[in-house]
């Protein structure tokens, strides 16, 4: 019999930096190693431009440490990912040559419509026959994307270091210019979309503040479901702490 295939993911994110080590046996894929640094390389992004400083610090650091548990492991086949803030930061160029020579892997930063189509293809795998809009927030963006078989995706700078700036802002000034952002939104219709798939950290924080508020007995989020009215709940909640 075949022994199983390793195969290592390296997510390089605006918050997180993770590398998760499948072993692939025919077509299941389990998780082997997962393991992630908060590098928090968007986080001066709306302010200067440019990835932080101890954000890049941290993440290189994780990325030698990445390296040597893949040869460790004996791992080859390894596929690494950037998003927003590196797509973003004048010194993303920069800060992937040196993460490549660190790695020893290409990286492929990922356009907006990418990150919006991976989304909708994992919502597809998790879920039976899912009909809506998926939305995928991370620390930069936000991506949407119809499920639908023609759809296309669109991102916005709509993720929470994005928006930095606004956090001085009630939260009818901060929705106000949220709305203004996804008003030049072409492919997609929020009349007609009564589903929001959401995809991302920022999402699992909102459903874990609201498992804390129902107390909820699982702290499982994936397939968890919130209302309109969960959701300004969550948000009256944020307020108030």
């Amino acid at each position: 019999m075949k022994p199983a295939e390793k195969i290592a993911v390296i997510d390089i994110g605006s918050n997180s930096c993770r590398m998760v080590i499948y072993e692939q046996a025919g077509g299941a894929l389990i998780p082997y190693f997962n393991e992630k640094a908060m590098a928090g390389l968007g986080r001066d992004l709306s302010e200067t431009g440019r990835l932080s400083p101890s954000g890049r610090e941290l993440a290189l650091k994780t990325f030698h440490r990445f390296r040597a548990i893949t040869a460790s492991l004996k791992v080859t086949n390894v596929r690494a990912v950037a998003t927003a803030a590196v797509r973003e930061a004048v010194d993303g160029e920069d800060f992937q040559s040196q993460a490549e020579s660190i790695l020893g892997y290409p990286i492929k930063v990922l356009t907006g419509a990418d990150e919006a189509r991976l989304s909708a293809l994992g919502v597809k795998a998790g879920f039976l026959d899912p009909k809506g809009v998926v939305a995928g927030l991370g620390g930069t963006s936000m991506e949407l994307r119809p499920l639908g078989k023609q759809a296309t995706g669109e991102t916005f700078l709509l993720g929470p270091l994005a928006r930095a700036k606004d956090a001085d802002l009630s939260v009818e000034k901060r929705a106000k210019a949220m709305r203004k952002v996804l008003e030049a939104g072409k492919a997609w219709d929020p009349e007609k979309s009564h589903k929001l798939y959401a995809v991302g950290g920022a999402w699992r924080n909102a459903a874990a503040v609201h498992m804390m508020l129902t107390n909820y007995p699982l702290r499982v989020p994936h397939g968890y479901s919130m209302n309109r009215v969960d959701v300004e709940n969550v948000i009256e909640a944020a307020e108030i702490a």
